[in-house]
């Protein structure tokens, strides 16, 4: 019961039957949605009311309703349900940072989208995806976090340190999830739950660093 490793997942935690089987799974989820409340307010009161960057909003908040979705009842479909909005936020992240960041225009930020989810979908087809406790598929993520987020610093970009704050919180919670399956006999509840809130404070980070230093400049390319 401790473990859906042997079902749908790579965590620990499961440690009773129905929606409530795994509590600290299914709660500590309210963090997303309290970070995208967050960004929401400084959206609303702030200058850069931008569309683009209230559905990032919006996308990190559907991350923690899907995962309560999922930890509340775990199968294959409802598995889906819980990557689908994580998905979806990252590669909005990654769209808005080249268009914002870097000064793509929208074939350029696209491009570099699609560029990112082949070499992700290459780097999963090789690896188990068990690995880290199912975190090796966040890895290339945080590469191109740290990447971007150090060569924008680097130019004075102010989103440059929030993309490095957000890569160092990321690496923090891959090591937790890596401990997770292997406290498990000791510790049934596990770390997946802190998993849960050190993602959440990457996506409150991603999302301040983009409501405060995300606005779409004027001499952007087209293409």
């Amino acid at each position: 019961m401790g473990s859906t490793v042997n079902t749908v997942g790579y965590y620990c935690g499961r440690i009773g039957e129905g929606i409530l089987g795994e509590p600290q799974n299914s709660l500590t989820n309210l963090a997303f949605i309290a970070a995208a409340l967050w960004a929401f307010g400084q959206w609303r009161q702030g200058e850069n009311r931008d569309p683009l960057i209230l559905a990032a909003v919006l996308a990190g908040g559907a991350i923690g309703l899907g995962s309560v979705i999922f930890h509340s009842h775990p199968t294959p479909l409802t598995l889906q349900i819980d990557l689908w909005p994580i998905q979806i936020f990252g590669l909005g992240v990654i769209f808005l940072v080249a268009q914002r960041g870097f000064g793509l225009g929208l074939w350029g930020a696209g491009l570099a989208v699609l560029g990112f989810a082949a070499i992700r979908q290459l780097w999963v087809a090789l690896l188990h995806p068990g690995l880290l406790g199912g975190g090796i598929t966040h890895v290339p993520a945080l590469v191109v976090l740290l990447g971007s987020g150090v060569i924008l610093w680097r130019r004075g970009h102010p989103l440059g340190r929030a993309l490095v704050g957000a890569a160092g919180l990321y690496v923090l919670a891959l090591n937790a999830r890596a401990a997770d399956l292997m406290i498990c006999d000791a510790f049934p509840w596990g770390t997946h739950w802190l998993w849960h809130l050190l993602t959440a404070g990457v996506v409150a980070t991603l999302l301040h660093g983009l409501v405060r230093h995300g606005k779409a400049r004027d001499d952007l390319h087209r293409y």
